[in-house]
């Protein structure tokens, strides 16, 4: 039993640093990222940290840019959830009920002069083999809007007027 457990051991932390490997520690300096709601009422881009939301009687833009140690936690988890090996598009899960309204979410990051798209949805669930997957992304966006609205200037701002049906 123990050497199963010695096996196991090993195989595990050779995965993960395999994994902490891939991407490096430090930050590449083209690393940036754009989060959208696919609605349209609100975008963020890190590379010139305009936030914009959008009123029916127009948008509202402000610069929200974000600190180095925002942009490095932000690095650590997209290495962590291995966001370049993302589908390009996350599936709903057809057994699951969707709540509305539904604000799913389109993030772009840039590495290594490389640009990924990864679109996931919002309140239907997750076809079960995109699940962990999923969960990574909802984990990298979630600290990613906690970084951005958390910011005085945004935080200033008035909600969106915009209803949804």
């Amino acid at each position: 039993m123990s050497r199963l457990s010695l096996a196991t051991l090993l195989l595990i932390t050779t995965f993960l640093t395999a994994c902490q490997s891939k991407y490096g520690d430090e930050m590449p300096a083209d690393f940036s990222f754009k989060i959208e709601s696919v609605d349209g009422s609100s975008s963020y881009d890190s590379s010139t940290g305009q936030f914009i939301l959008k009123y029916l009687a127009g948008d509202s833009l402000v610069y929200a840019p974000l600190t180095m140690e925002t942009k490095r936690a932000i690095y650590q988890e997209f290495c962590k959830a291995d966001f370049m090996r993302f589908p390009d598009e996350f599936l709903c899960n057809p057994l699951e009920e969707m709540t509305l309204p539904s604000f799913p979410t389109l993030l772009t990051i840039n590495y290594h002069g490389e640009s990924k798209k990864v679109y996931g949805p919002d309140k239907c669930g997750c076809i079960f083999y995109q699940w962990f997957k999923f969960k990574r992304f909802e984990e990298l966006t979630d600290l990613i809007r906690s970084r951005i609205y958390g910011q005085d200037v945004i935080q200033k701002m008035r909600p969106s007027d915009i209803m949804y049906e």
